[in-house]
Order: C-alpha cells, then structure tokens, then sequence
C-alpha cells in the first residue's frame, strides 16, 4: 500500500494484556492489564512499516515475538466482536475509524505471541 495522503491518524494502543470475556458468557471482552502508549503515523501506511514503528515505540524484539493485532468493533445492534488486524487492508479500515468513536478512540489492541504461533488470516 503507497502512502497518498500527508492525512495522520492517532493510534491509542495497549499493548502487554490479555483478553477477557464476561463470565456470563454474554462476550462482552475487555482488554484487561498492561500498558498503554500513542503513536501518529500517516494514513495510508503500508501494514510492514506500521508493525516496525511499533516495535520501536513499544520496545518488543521482532526477532523473539510477532504481534497480534486487535480492535474490537461495535456494530449497532449485534454483540462487539474482536476484529485482527493483519493486512493493509485491515490497517487502512482501522486508521479510517481509529478516532472515529463517540467515546473517544478505538484502541489497538496488542498481545505477544511467541514467534511460532503466527497469527494466520
């Protein structure tokens, strides 16, 4: 994906967690734990470069974790659900709708995965 537009986006993202559900098996997930750190990048942004700029600004080894990337989504009238991130294609949605919400921003969402449990879309 070629950069276009100078257009930035702000990213919240929290990052060192783990996801949760409702104990009443309603799936409603919270992000519970870790941190929380922001970055500007500029829309249109190719997914290999936005994942190198985040390895850098949450000081994580790529060479020991890969990152799995997650936003959850409120759709009106149906359950949230979690959404990878792990493509330009889903990058670019993200960044379109990352300051988007009502609420304030859409944080995204990292877990560390060990580098041989690959997240496959």
């Amino acid at each position: 994906m070629q950069e276009k537009t100078m257009e930035k986006a702000s990213v919240v993202v929290k990052y060192g967690g783990t996801w949760k559900t409702s104990a009443d098996g309603d799936y409603v997930y919270v992000y519970e734990g870790g941190d929380t750190t922001a970055m500007r990048v500029v829309k249109g942004i190719a997914y290999e470069r936005f994942v190198e700029k985040l390895y850098r600004i949450i000081n994580k080894d790529a060479s020991e974790y890969d990152l799995e990337m997650e936003v959850l989504i409120h759709c009106r009238n149906m359950p949230a659900t979690r959404m990878k991130i792990c493509n330009d294609t889903g990058l670019e949605f993200f960044l379109d709708e990352a300051g988007g919400s009502a609420n304030g921003f859409f944080p995204l969402c990292v877990t560390f995965v060990p580098y041989s449990h690959r997240c496959v879309c």
